[in-house]
């Protein structure tokens, strides 16, 4: 003790009670509680109480652990963590944060067979962060797993310094090479008032923009893409005119 009232059952042949948890009553998983009955009449005094018998509720199960999260994933960050020992967890739940002290939001569930999960269409370059939880078949969610970080591939950067040279009809350009190292390719991007364009790709650091009417003025950027087709920013605007 000391014990306090926890609940009442109405008439005499009412010979059971269930104590689950609500608003102003927490049952708290795998911990004991002990109880005694007593008998209440129509006017109101209380008998001596009963026995105390006792009960256990069921605990929660224990907490992945094991885990690990991917980087440099093209969009996505891969969770790994270990199985379960409780035979009857039913699934695993997802949550993630964008800091280690932020608030983690459930963002998925897989079934207890599985032991991986695949977070998908997130921003390049972004760091995430993932706890996973073990449910039960009746509903009990285990304590979060430890906190891991995961981050998605960087867009490379874009090239610099483009420079823009007219020569007869066509404009030749020509850049500094994008700092990252797996870039692939180039994109040649051309500019109007309202809008830009694709107009070519380029493997080198320079291509010339052909067939072009002279008197004319042309602007032109560049971005850069790596081999997992990331794509870069636009470097700065080169406005060059024909003669």
């Amino acid at each position: 003790g000391p014990y306090e009232e926890a609940g009442r059952t109405s008439g005499k042949q009412t010979l059971k009670y269930v104590d689950q948890k609500s608003r102003r009553n927490e049952i708290k998983n795998g911990t004991t509680y002990y109880y005694r009955v007593a008998a209440c009449n129509i006017g109101g005094a209380i008998s001596p109480q009963s026995d105390t018998v006792s009960a256990v509720t069921k605990p929660a199960p224990s907490r992945p652990c094991g885990m690990s999260a991917t980087t440099g994933g093209i969009k996505e960050i891969v969770l790994k963590w270990q199985p379960s020992p409780e035979k009857d967890v039913e699934s695993y739940a997802i949550y993630r944060s964008s800091s280690r002290n932020g608030r983690f939001n459930r963002i998925g569930k897989v079934p207890a067979g599985t032991v991986t999960y695949a977070d998908k269409g997130l921003s390049d370059g972004e760091n995430y962060c993932y706890q996973v939880m073990a449910v039960d078949r009746d509903g009990l969610e285990s304590e979060p797993s430890e906190s891991v970080e995961g981050t998605t591939k960087a867009l490379p950067e874009p090239p610099s310094s483009p420079e823009a040279t007219a020569q007869g009809s066509e404009i030749r350009l020509t850049w500094t090479k994008s700092e990252t190292p797996d870039v692939a390719k180039y994109i040649v991007y051309g500019h109007g008032v309202f809008r830009s364009w694709k107009v070519d790709e380029s493997t080198d650091t320079n291509f010339a923009v052909k067939n072009l009417k002279p008197g004319d003025s042309y602007k032109f950027s560049v971005s850069a893409v790596d081999k997992d087709g990331l794509e870069s920013r636009r470097s700065s605007i080169v406005k060059c005119v024909l003669p």
